[in-house]
């Protein structure tokens, strides 16, 4: 079933029933957003009551990233194949017939939304340096624009708002792994280390807004910063 709240999670209620094998969903508004099964995808514009399969959409991998709507109401998703020579990842929309392609073997971890298109953070080889790239719809493809390359470390975390982007990562060059803060305010064209803190020693989860906040939380606090 389909539960909303109006006030913040506070209070829920159940407004209809999702269709069968649905295990996730993604809104760009209160009225218009998709939900998922192994093997099609689905759309409503009255909020979740009722649902329509989109026409020859395959459904969505569990263990991919999680997929967002963009501010034009696009539905992005990332797919993941098994191929003589490696595993290959495509990044692809609904109403974009073509699939837009990382390297070869860069394995991409998260996806954000964007006014229009996605930001995306990839991993050279599945294991290397994370990458940070935007995507864009434009007529019947996706242009995917690299932007960074930042260092040869583990990405855990990613959250993105306007032109502001952060990236939690692991540096696991030691004998044990250590997570810090990459934070930009101009698009991912220039980074700044941020040290959460000797307090704080396994970030987890971060998330952005552009007008200002930054909160980064473990497995037992809370750490923010304008």
């Amino acid at each position: 079933k389909m539960i909303r709240s109006s006030d913040q999670g506070r209070t829920w209620e159940v407004i209809g029933s999702t269709p069968p094998e649905v295990f996730g969903s993604a809104f760009r508004d209160a009225e218009r957003g998709f939900a998922w099964s192994l093997d099609s995808i689905f759309r409503t514009n009255d909020g979740g009551i009722t649902w329509s399969r989109v026409p020859d959409a395959r459904g969505i991998q569990k263990g991919a990233p999680w997929p967002v709507v963009d501010g034009t109401g696009r539905l992005w998703f990332a797919l993941r194949r098994d191929e003589e020579g490696g595993r290959r990842y495509f990044l692809n929309s609904l109403d974009l017939r073509y699939r837009g392609e990382l390297k070869t073997k860069d394995q991409i971890n998260a996806i954000r939304a964007r006014d229009s298109g996605v930001w995306l953070v990839a991993q050279q080889g599945g294991y290397g340096a994370a990458v940070v790239a935007r995507a864009e719809g434009q007529a019947s493809e996706i242009k995917i624009l690299p932007v960074s390359k930042l260092n040869d470390d583990l990405p855990i975390a990613f959250s993105a708002s306007g032109a502001r982007v952060a990236l939690i990562l692991s540096d696991t060059s030691g004998f044990s792994s250590h997570r810090y803060l990459m934070l930009s305010d101009d698009g991912a064209l220039t980074w700044k280390r941020v040290e959460v803190g000797s307090a704080v020693d396994s970030p987890q989860s971060i998330c952005v807004r552009e007008a200002g906040g930054v909160w980064v939380a473990g497995r037992e606090w809370l750490w923010q910063a304008n």
